[in-house]
């Protein structure tokens, strides 16, 4: 059935806020492009142990920070939207009072009474020092994290994808070289992450005065609404869950390996990821669509601006999928000559991580629909089967079995949440494009494996060069006719 001219309108508009989102995404590489060279950099100023210390505290407080939120950030891409005229800021000030004294309560604990004992769970003694630093910036991430979900809310995605994924990366790694040089040793590191967050915190709040210039904020009251923290309740818990899912390899690591190990796995995960930073610049303003769509029970226009995004993050995480593929035995030497032992690791994490990196996606679509209470649930199974595959295979075989167990955990939520979707709204939320960009896709990378292997025997190494052009021959003039057909006619749903 073809969509009313209001229908029409309302598509175009989310098909035009997604385009700009990625517009913003292809600009702000600018900054990212810079983080890597920088941390190749820090990487050996600092060597692979004490970065691997780094990230062990940092996976740490990145718990600590969600535990403090409570949810209420992500509660906010479900309450905002539903705020009439006038009221745009309502229950935003009590959030930002409630996630400040738990932060500094949080930051407060681990730097006077946690900081020992969790270097210790670590085994890292030498980290207390890089803990403590690190502690005092509990409040700018928290406070960071409710301005980048009040202004997807409104949205505006440059506070999540230039200031969070672009400014502060580079802010950190820049001020890390820079205070090696000043001899604080490892704990340059820690103090270049405080400073980094808190920058990034002052330029937030300017961003978010410009998303909600003309609004006043309502009365101060001492909690958020009810209804707010009702909706906030299962999202802190999948919160929880997700995050220490999300660095269940490092707590893995520090548990079943030594620090050199830790570090060099870092390094991998540092290239791998970037497969996955794609698609977080787009998950906010998806779960703010599809609450806004929800409310009006319109399936049409919910699949096709779903696809439409989904479509958006493919076309560039595919070719840069099949980039790293190709340059990781490049890459990987540069942050030092024993690097080169994770480039197995690279190619595992990146094939896992284009499947999460993609239909991961589906996830907004429970918390667009109120249904966050599901995501728990399938975080906890995920990390099940993740302990179980890093106890099995991390002895065995280091760095590749951490990425295969990372790898199959992050698979079997991806398919969770691809079934739980569909049985959500009653259908594949997919259109048909998805389908001939699926097919684009597998026939750019027949071509890639097929000159990469059959030049081998001539061109060495050199063969995967020649793979990855093959790619880009065949992928990108076919994205570009499946993007113009997508933009002149939406496509019907998949039945």
């Amino acid at each position: 059935m073809l969509p009313s001219a209001a229908e029409a309108d309302e598509i175009q508009r989310d098909a035009a806020d997604l385009r700009r989102s990625m517009r913003i995404t292809l600009w702000s590489y600018g900054l990212r492009i810079a983080t890597p060279v920088l941390l190749i950099i820090v990487i050996r100023l600092y060597g692979a142990a004490p970065f691997g210390v780094f990230a062990v505290v940092t996976a740490i407080l990145l718990f600590l920070m969600r535990v403090s939120l409570l949810g209420l950030d992500k509660g906010l891409l479900w309450w905002l939207p539903r705020q009439g005229p006038g009221h745009q800021r309502a229950g935003l000030g009590s959030v930002l009072v409630l996630s400040a004294v738990t932060s500094v309560v949080t930051a407060v604990v681990v730097a006077f009474a946690l900081a020992p004992w969790l270097a210790a769970w670590a085994r890292r003694p030498e980290a207390v020092t890089t803990l403590r630093w690190m502690a005092v910036s509990l409040l700018p991430m928290s406070l960071s994290e409710v301005f980048i979900h009040a202004c997807a809310a409104r949205r505006r995605p440059e506070a999540q994808i230039v200031i969070k994924d672009g400014l502060v990366p580079v802010l950190t790694a820049g001020l890390a070289v820079g205070l090696h040089f000043v001899g604080l040793g490892p704990a340059g590191l820690g103090l270049a992450h405080t400073l980094a967050v808190t920058c990034g915190l002052g330029a937030l709040v300017w961003m978010f005065a410009r998303a909600y210039r003309g609004t006043r904020w309502d009365k101060p009251r001492l909690l958020p609404p009810r209804e707010l923290l009702r909706a906030a309740r299962p999202l802190w818990f999948a919160d929880l869950l997700a995050t220490a899912l999300t660095r269940l390899d490092l707590y893995m690591l520090a548990a079943l390996s030594d620090p050199v190990t830790a570090g060099l796995y870092q390094g991998a995960l540092q290239i791998a990821q970037n497969v996955l930073a794609v698609r977080g610049s787009f998950d906010s303003l998806v779960a703010v669509l599809i609450a806004e769509i929800q409310v009006r029970g319109d399936l049409n226009r919910l699949i096709h601006g779903f696809s439409h995004a989904l479509g958006l993050v493919a076309l560039v995480v595919v070719p840069l999928a099949a980039f790293i593929f190709a340059s990781a035995g490049w890459i990987l030497p540069l942050l030092g000559a024993d690097f080169i032992r994770g480039e197995t690791a690279v190619w595992i994490l990146t094939a896992f991580y284009l499947v999460q990196g993609t239909l991961g996606m589906n996830q907004q679509i429970l918390i667009g629909t109120g249904r966050g209470a599901w995501i728990p649930v399938d975080a906890g199974i995920a990390m099940a089967i993740g302990f179980v595959g890093f106890t099995v295979l991390v002895p065995r075989f280091g760095l590749t079995g951490a990425a295969l167990a990372n790898g199959v955990m992050y698979l079997a939520l991806a398919l969770l949440y691809v079934v739980q979707a569909r049985r959500i709204l009653g259908a594949w939320p997919y259109d048909r494009q998805i389908a001939a960009l699926l097919g684009l896709s597998c026939a750019a990378s027949l071509v890639m494996v097929a000159l990469w292997f059959g030049l081998d025997p001539v061109l060495g190494r050199f063969s995967r060069v020649a793979g990855f052009l093959g790619f880009v021959a065949v992928f990108m003039p076919g994205a570009f006719r499946l993007r113009r057909a997508a933009v002149a006619s939406p496509a019907p749903p998949v039945p």
